[in-house]
């Protein structure tokens, strides 16, 4: 009898952690995994002040420029969505020194964001990235070298 009580008990456990499973996969996957990167990019230029079919794709900064700006077409969003742009020196510890967010309106848009120096300054030497996240998620990354 226990060796039956544990068998149907092992057996209502899997079903129920099948159902949980499923039910999270559909409850929050649809809002995180129908966004799409369209294209993506980093920039010496406000990409509002470029050639809107031919944005700045730069792998690569002087220590002494002033703003950075990270820009993201996007499309099947969810309207209500977060959106995070998080930048971060990675050469060491991953250090994060600027996070950007909004709250999607429109399903597909041009995002644009920056990250800026205080005056006399100068970024570290040293690679870092950008991560885009919607609702926590993260859903690209892209990365870039002071030099």
């Amino acid at each position: 009898m226990t060796y039956s009580l544990f068998k149907s008990t092992r057996k209502s456990v899997l079903i129920v952690s099948c159902f949980a499973f499923f039910l999270g996969f559909c409850l929050f996957s649809a809002n995180a995994y129908a966004f799409k990167v369209v294209e993506q990019g980093i920039s010496k230029m406000a990409p509002n002040n470029q050639d809107s079919n031919n944005f700045e794709k730069l792998t690569d900064f002087p220590q002494d420029w002033p703003i950075v700006y990270y820009w993201v077409k996007y499309a099947d969003a969810s309207v209500g969505d977060k959106i995070v742009a998080r930048f971060q020196y990675i050469d060491q510890e991953p250090t994060t020194f600027s996070e950007v967010s909004d709250v999607i309106d429109k399903a597909s848009e041009l995002w644009i964001v920056n990250a800026a120096l205080n005056p006399g300054k100068s970024w570290p030497q040293g690679k870092y990235k950008v991560t885009l996240l919607v609702n926590d998620k993260e859903v690209s990354t892209l990365e870039y070298e002071v030099k």
